[in-house]
């Protein structure tokens, strides 16, 4: 049983499988069983440091002005304190703490940990199983698979935070005016999620005169579950302090700080069928013109219910989608004639769904060879991308205690944090051209050159909500919410539709691969070149190095029409700070204009 670990500490995980195999002739059966654990990581495991909420939270308490925070308590407290006191530590055991008490640690707050209450990675059981039958007659084939899959998951957002406020005339209060505390109340809120996934498929290839046809079907079933604890409605409880027959200083009510829960239940399937037929259509002078031919259905249904804060909500969705496409290649030129091999590839297809309607897509591309090192080639795509089934019908899940860095104020706060599905995303648009080439400059080293520029321009692009900052609180108003004094207290996170996104860039890439050592006596007369497995023909260990650069030329984005056009690549982002205190002028952190990717592999497998 493999088992990892962090050099940190924590977070350990612990994973065991078993493989049933067995081959015969052309046939194939495998049956493996997985089975994973993985404990959860706390912060604490990894002594994060927690940046201060807007509110002094603590177990046991503290005391600020009722107004804002930073204000002075009250000016008896301070002239006992010999100083401006603004926040106050109720005193551990004292349910009636007096000025002077209070006046001791005057703006030494009270500090409870909460790192050890908030997971940084869930804790996860994980078991699955997953066969396959694979039946070869001739030239026909036949697969059959099967998986079925359980998820559990168990994490922590921290310890639900309350502000109650103290009137000045309650019996508990020694103050002269009102004023507030924050307190932790319970224990850790917990989300616990459980997923069970049911997957069958089947492939079936076959010739037919000179076509090859090719039947795949797939179904799978997804049911899940979310369950996420809620901090207490505090109305109640600060009903009863206002009428001063609660001590918010000692042990509160329990009928009056019972946790809530929210839930999300959820259970999809989906089907697909598809039949593909290809082969030549007719011999031209420059070769074959070959064609493939699909067409396909599939059908998404989705039931979901969830509740949030005693409030329940429902959502049903069906989508059935029915689809054409086609794909011609025509040899203009072939590698005979005085400028080398032209073919022009064309594409198209064409689907239908219920909910959106007919959506088409289609491209041509022109490929180019004139010598056999050396070959170029140019494409057109036209694209309209619907939202997937998922994106539009997933229900809502809450999660509270959410942290996040509020760029508007400048203040991690926690938030009640909402994903799910947006069923009013649009048709997006696509329109990409792209020209590129390959170099192959040895003919006895598999060295290989690669260089294409794209430029692509979507509209209505579907993408996760940004961080908030001004910008993107302007573009999408309705998602964040605040209180009377500007915290951010719910982030709606759930996609949402750009005008538009446009980028231009420049991809190269130099791949090298071969072979380790000489090769073998017995094999070495029939070796030409590698092979795709770990090995050469000749029995060889293979090795591949790959080295590649993405030159960023242009990329644009605007969050909404009559909004400014942000250039991600001049330090304007619509998921970061507009401005970076300290940083020199002129300097941007944040504006890359390409990135460098190297991987080095030698495969490890056995031979045989």
């Amino acid at each position: 049983m493999p088992r990892s670990f962090a050099t940190a500490g924590a977070g350990r995980s612990y994973k065991a499988e078993i493989n049933l195999l067995r081959l015969k002739g052309g046939n194939r059966d495998s049956l493996v069983f997985r089975s994973e654990r993985v404990d959860p990581l706390f912060e604490g495991d990894r002594d994060i440091v927690s940046e201060p909420l807007t509110a002094p939270y603590d177990s046991r308490g503290n005391i600020f002005a009722s107004t804002i925070l930073g204000a002075e308590i009250d000016p008896a407290l301070s002239a006992l304190a010999g100083q401006r006191v603004i926040v106050a530590p109720v005193p551990a055991g004292n349910a009636a703490p007096t000025l002077g008490a209070l006046a001791a640690n005057g703006n030494r707050p009270n500090f409870t940990d909460v790192r050890d209450f908030r997971t940084l990675a869930a804790g996860k059981r994980i078991f699955s199983v997953n066969g396959n039958i694979a039946r070869q007659w001739g030239k026909t084939a036949l697969s059959l698979n099967a998986r079925a899959e359980w998820a559990n998951t168990d994490s922590q957002s921290g310890l639900a935070g309350v502000s109650l406020t103290l009137p000045a005339g309650s019996p508990f209060s020694p103050f002269t005016r009102d004023v507030r505390i924050a307190r932790y109340v319970g224990d850790a809120l917990r989300q616990q999620g459980h997923n069970a996934n049911l997957e069958l498929g089947g492939d079936f290839t076959t010739p037919i005169g000179g076509w090859n046809l090719r039947l795949a079907g797939n179904w799978q079933h997804l049911a899940a579950r979310t369950d996420s604890q809620a901090a207490f409605d505090p109305a109640p409880l600060q009903a009863a302090i206002s009428a001063g027959t609660v001590d918010p200083f000692g042990a509160l009510p329990a009928g009056l700080t019972l946790t809530r829960y929210n839930f999300s239940r959820s259970r999809s399937d989906n089907a697909s069928l598809r039949a593909t037929l290809s082969g030549r259509v007719l011999e031209l002078p420059a070769g074959a013109m070959r064609a493939a031919v699909t067409a396909a259905v599939r059908t998404d249904r989705l039931d979901g219910r969830w509740e949030f804060l005693s409030v329940p909500n429902a959502t049903g969705f069906t989508r059935n989608e029915a689809a054409l496409s086609g794909n011609l290649q025509v040899p203009l030129l072939s590698d005979k004639s005085p400028i080398g091999d032209l073919e022009l590839d064309l594409n198209g297809a064409i689907r239908r769904l219920n909910r959106i309607g007919t959506v088409e897509d289609f491209g041509a591309g022109l490929a180019w060879q004139p010598a056999g090192s050396l070959n170029f080639r140019g494409a057109f795509d036209m694209q309209r991308l619907a939202p997937s089934a998922q994106t539009l019908s997933d229900p809502q899940i809450v999660y509270e205690n959410y942290r996040i860095f509020d760029f508007v104020t400048g203040q991690t706060v926690q938030v009640r944090y909402i994903t799910g599905g947006n069923p009013d995303l649009p048709v997006a648009r696509r329109r990409i051209w792209s020209v590129g080439g390959t170099y192959l400059p040895f003919d006895s080293a598999n060295l290989i050159l690669t260089a294409e520029y794209s430029s692509r321009r979507t509209t209505s692009l579907q993408s996760t909500l940004p961080p908030v900052n001004a910008q993107v609180q302007t573009a999408f108003p309705d998602r964040f919410v605040r209180d009377a004094n500007g915290v951010l207290t719910i982030v709606d996170s759930r996609p949402v539709a750009f005008a538009y996104d446009n980028s231009d860039q420049l991809h190269a890439r130099i791949d090298f691969h071969g072979s380790l050592g000489k090769p073998g006596p017995e094999r070495a007369a029939g070796s030409r070149s590698d092979s795709d497995g770990a090995f050469s023909f000749d029995g060889r260990p293979r090795f591949n190095f790959s080295i590649e650069h993405n030159w960023i030329l242009r990329s644009v984005r605007r969050a909404q029409l009559g909004l400014p056009e942000i250039d991600l690549l001049a330090g304007e982002r619509l998921d970061m700070a507009e401005a970076w205190p300290g940083t020199p002028s002129g300097f941007r952190p944040i504006s890359p204009a390409g990135a460098w990717g190297c991987s080095f592999t030698v495969p490890g497998a056995a031979k045989r």
